[in-house]
């Protein structure tokens, strides 16, 4: 290190810097005092480099002596020995870490005992957070000391609580001869107050100094009037007689350092700004600190409604936050999480918030804006209500920007046919399958914008918005590889999810959170028990759970619509109950080129429609005539199954002699039918019983008890029989054309009801 003073003595001595390595350590002699003497050894060390000592030997009156130690060489005769002696100015900081400060926060105190146990608690408390400095020498030498060695960094200062008394003028002096007379005549005098208060000038004058030519963000520490605590009183006291985080929480009390003009016209702040710390901020960039909460002694009071003014301001008096928080926090309504747009400026990346964000975020509150350590419940809550002031929903917001987009060409109807099946796949005698993928297709998208549009309600009935009434599931079939994942993902884009559901575990609720389109693969490998969980799950409007930020559960309102995939043909298990599965064939590789170039064109017109009162659900006579064949032709057939419909159905079975024809009874009973089909009696159990009445029930036909019992008379046995369903109404009849309620609950009949089928 190159000094550039000499400040040697008669003998001209300058110090050196860094000590080299193969030096002998110093034995401390003195010529007044005992190695038993010594009561602390400050090592002046700088990235693992030895700079010197300072020693302090305990006097014959009880106080501390501090002396340097350190390496010198003569100007005379270019000898080295260690010397009792000062370094050169600049002299170098002491470092209670052993290294630059860096990133860390500063606190500045008096001496090197108090920064090396200030220090170690601090480590203890907050690890690799703070830096504790002081300079050699003490008091007014600090301008003998390389303070550039702080560039830039953020500073605490803590000076000692004195509790000096207004000095003496001449006439007090000269009429007190003895000392002991002038002593108690200067207790009897007023005590300064603090501002005036040795220690408390000092470290101020270093603050400015820091504050104004190193561009230090300096704040001052508060600590007790003068006269509440005893004299000297400071960093060391706290650290013997608080816990860590009483100590943490003092820290975070500092207050900004005005400079002198500043200091007399502007009203004192309650914590420091983010004006980037060069100089003093002007007060028009501290109005948020203005509105801090105080307690009684003026101190940041550590409570949520503080964090919520720091980040975000108050908004309604036009009154902005700390300006490296704008913008930053926002809540997304349809993933139902807390993001930040940017990286922050605690050093986590931009995207969803995480745990630690809040812990990082209030210890950056702590070191850059000097609020106090706030509890992580008040770090918590205030990020929440801080995110639900800058509310978005990324798929409404691109749903109702298409709004008057759409060119007025219907793809509705045939989009689904076009990209799942060939041109010419379906002929004449396919109208009804027609009419199926134009519903099913029409219905599935119009869905899909209906769920993420603003809520509308018609009483407790949702039109639409969240938890819209679809409890339907688009089901692709086809072989491997022809594209039904990329189907579902491209219609969801970035909102599309495949990841396995557990059902019935809450995690499975939350994962669907900020889904729009979520594809159910390979259904065919479900057994019927998980089929019929699947159905329970797909009909469900809305999730009850406890997400991340709730302290309870509440209930998440549906955003998300279902597709599912298989490779097989047959995969419904159960034989009714079917209606949830929209079931579409696909014959061809499905061309995703025409969907990628036409989905937004498509949005643009389920919203058109949908602003039209359009529905997106079978009545019942479309379930029945287009949905219910489509969904019957999946199901996995079972023996007994296929002999009922065989022998209910088929007019040219073989019938054995004095035998009936099935296909001509109009009722039957449960045990006749089962000994039809080659049921014995003793084969008729309760469990082939119920396989039977679910079939029964499945081809439409009604259990009823017969009026009269067996033989005529009122008082015998009344059979219950399986009676024919009666044939559908004939098309263009009175019934035929009548409405019929669907099978979700439908908004009144409006003009765009029936899309052009």
């Amino acid at each position: 290190m190159t000094n550039k003073k000499n400040s040697g003595g008669s003998e001209g001595w300058r110090t050196v810097c860094p000590v080299p390595a193969d030096v002998a350590l110093p034995t401390f002699r003195h010529s007044h005092y005992q190695p038993s003497d010594i009561v602390d050894k400050s090592v002046y060390v700088l990235d693992g480099e030895l700079l010197g000592y300072v020693v302090r030997f305990r006097s014959s009156s009880g106080e501390a002596k501090a002396l340097p130690y350190t390496w010198c060489q003569s100007e005379q005769d270019g000898n080295f020995k260690w010397c009792q002696k000062q370094w050169d100015e600049p002299r170098p900081l002491f470092l209670a870490g052993g290294e630059m400060p860096g990133q860390r926060t500063v606190v500045l105190v008096g001496d090197e005992p108090t920064a090396g146990l200030l220090q170690q608690a601090l480590d203890e408390a907050l690890e690799g957070f703070y830096s504790v400095v002081t300079w050699p020498g003490g008091g007014k030498t600090w301008r003998k000391a390389d303070w550039s060695w702080l560039k830039g960094c953020r500073v605490l200062l803590w000076p000692a609580s004195d509790a000096e008394h207004a000095p003496l003028n001449r006439t007090e002096r000269a009429a007190m001869t003895s000392d002991l007379g002038r002593a108690v005549l200067q207790q009897e005098k007023p005590m300064l107050p603090l501002r005036r208060q040795p220690s408390y000038l000092v470290m101020r004058a270093v603050g400015e100094h820091l504050q104004a030519q190193l561009e230090c963000k300096v704040a001052m520490l508060q600590i007790p009037e003068p006269g509440s605590v005893k004299h000297g009183w400071g960093a060391a006291n706290a650290v013997l007689e608080w816990p860590g985080e009483r100590l943490l929480n003092f820290l975070g009390s500092a207050q900004p350092l005005l400079d002198a003009a500043e200091a007399g016209s502007t009203p004192t702040i309650a914590a420091a700004g983010d004006g980037g710390g060069r100089g003093a901020m002007k007060a028009e960039a501290r109005r948020w600190q203005d509105c801090l909460l105080l307690t009684e002694k003026g101190l940041v009071k550590a409570v949520r409604e503080n964090v919520v003014i720091a980040l975000d301001g108050i908004p309604a008096d036009g009154i902005d936050g700390c300006g490296d928080m704008a913008g930053l926090i926002r809540f997304n309504e349809f993933t139902n999480n807390v993001e930040k747009t940017r990286d922050t400026p605690w050093g986590t990346s931009a995207g969803v918030w995480e745990e630690h964000d809040e812990l990082l975020m209030g210890e950056w509150l702590v070191r850059t804006q000097f609020l106090p350590s706030m509890p992580r419940t008040a770090l918590e809550e205030a990020v929440v209500m801080v995110s639900r002031r800058n509310a978005y929903h990324p798929v409404r917001e691109r749903m109702l920007a298409l709004q008057g987009r759409w060119d007025g060409r219907r793809r509705l109807p045939m989009w689904l046919q076009r990209v799942c099946m060939a041109e010419g796949a379906l002929g004449p005698d396919d109208e009804d399958l027609r009419q199926y993928l134009a519903r099913a297709g029409t219905w599935f998208i119009r869905a899909m914008v209906a769920r993420v549009l603003p809520l509308e309600k018609s009483g407790s009935h949702i039109l639409r918005g969240p938890g819209t009434k679809f409890d339907y599931m688009l089901v692709l079939e086809g072989i491997q590889g022809a594209g039904k994942t990329t189907f579902a993902e491209t219609l969801g884009g970035d909102h599309f999810a495949n990841t396995g559901l557990t059902l019935g575990d809450k995690d499975s609720y939350q994962n669907i959170q900020g889904v729009w389109i979520y594809e159910w693969a390979e259904l065919d490998g479900l057994a019927r028990a998980d089929l019929t969980r699947v159905k329970s799950f797909i009909s469900s409007a809305k999730d009850r759970f406890r997400a991340s930020f709730d302290r309870r559960p509440k209930d998440y309102p549906r955003q998300v619509v279902f597709v599912g995939t298989t490779n097989e043909r047959h995969y419904l298990s159960d034989p009714t109950g079917n209606r949830r599965f929209w079931p579409v064939a696909c014959t061809r590789d499905l061309d995703i080129a025409w969907l990628r170039e036409n989905v937004e064109q498509l949005l643009a017109e389920a919203l058109h429609d949908l602003g039209n009162g359009a529905r997106f659900w079978p009545t019942r006579e479309e379930q029945r005539e287009l949905f219910d064949p489509q969904q019957q032709v999946r199901v996995l057939q079972n023996p007994l199954e296929s002999a009922i419909r065989r022998y209910l159905y088929d007019e040219d079975q073989k019938v054995p002699q004095f035998g009936e024809n099935g296909a001509l009874l109009q009722r039957i009973t449960l045990s006749d039918l089962l000994t039809a089909i080659g049921y014995t009696v003793d084969k008729q159990t309760p469990a082939v019983a119920k396989q039977v009445a679910a079939v029964m029930h499945a081809l439409g036909w009604e259990l009823k008890r017969a009026s009269k019992g067996m033989g005529g008379g009122e008082d015998k046995a009344r059979p219950y029989h399986y009676h024919r369903p009666k044939p559908a109404p004939a098309p263009g009849s009175a019934q035929a054309t009548s409405s019929s309620p669907g099978t979700q609950g439908e908004s009144p009949k409006r003009p765009d009801d029936e899309p052009p089928f």
